[in-house]
């Protein structure tokens, strides 16, 4: 399981980096999203270590592919930058990365709680 995960998490970086250099892209806004993803799936590690079960997070690899299918057709087709955001010029990607990261940020919290209060109910 551990290996599956580590696997996905170095194909996703590879991902995430060459989008990041892309000239569609903001290197900032998909570096973070990045970051963000790799968090939480080092909780799900944490998870499956400490509590020996495995929980499908609500964002899997699936809808982060999804999500970066999305980002690449609507930029293609509509490649002109949406709306500035102190100084940064954000497109389709960028904007739909920070949507999910800001949902990315969000479900991390609460996993990270959850496991928590799970852990001291264990007693470890």
């Amino acid at each position: 399981m551990f290996l599956d995960i580590f696997i996905d998490d170095l194909s996703f970086t590879a991902i995430f980096l060459g989008i990041a250099t892309a000239s569609y892209a903001d290197f900032a806004v998909i570096a973070i999203a990045a970051l963000i993803y790799l968090l939480n799936d080092v909780l799900l590690n944490l998870r499956i270590h400490f509590l020996r079960r495995h929980e499908i997070p609500a964002v899997s690899p699936v809808e982060v592919c999804v999500l970066m299918i999305v980002g690449c057709g609507l930029t293609y087709f509509f490649p002109q930058m949406l709306f500035t955001f102190f100084g940064c010029a954000f497109g389709w990607f960028d904007a739909l990365a920070a949507l999910g990261s800001a949902y990315g940020i969000y479900e991390l919290l609460t996993s990270a709680r959850r496991l928590y209060v799970e852990l001291k109910r264990a007693g470890r």
